[in-house]
């Protein structure tokens, strides 16, 4: 007898050249990472995103590390951060090579925690280029990108 229970398997193909090159990025971007333990971060993190945002995993890692400053609570926002930029990307890459080249940003209607909460909020059903990003400030953003951004958005089908 098998499990009844229902279980979809991450495609670990989806994570791309492109997503593990931004994920380095990004993980340079922290500056409260001490610079030696980077490298260790990026293969915890890539092995996260790997298992489909296992993000107990790399809040476990980064809590062991026993960096500075760096409780259980902020690892696991770290964990969110660089998981949640990763799915944005994947996501963009899937729609686009599903000939999606247009979205309309959609606020979460939840308090956005991000530096441009207001800004997240006027986007709400603007449409843009799925690939270019909205400009917001004068920097391209796509929803969910941006640290405690809840916003998400809706595929533009062309020929709908």
């Amino acid at each position: 007898m098998g499990s009844d229970i229902p279980s979809i398997k991450f495609d670990k193909s989806r994570v791309s050249e492109d997503i593990k090159k931004a994920l380095y990025a990004d993980i340079n971007g922290l500056p409260y990472i001490p610079t030696q333990l980077r490298e260790a971060l990026y293969g915890a993190a890539l092995e996260s995103i790997s298992k489909g945002r296992d993000l107990a995993l790399l809040t476990r890692w980064l809590v062991e590390q026993d960096v500075p400053g760096i409780d259980k609570g902020q690892a696991s926002a770290i964990a969110r951060f660089l998981n949640n930029r990763a799915t944005v990307r994947m996501r963009i890459n899937r729609e686009a090579s599903n000939g999606i080249s247009e979205s309309i940003w959609i606020h979460s209607g939840a308090p956005c925690l991000c530096p441009n909460a207001a800004e997240h909020l006027r986007a709400n059903g603007t449409r843009y280029g799925l690939r270019d990003g909205l400009l917001i400030n004068g920097v391209p953003s796509w929803p969910g990108m941006d640290e405690g951004c809840k916003c998400t958005w809706k595929a533009v089908i062309p020929g709908f």
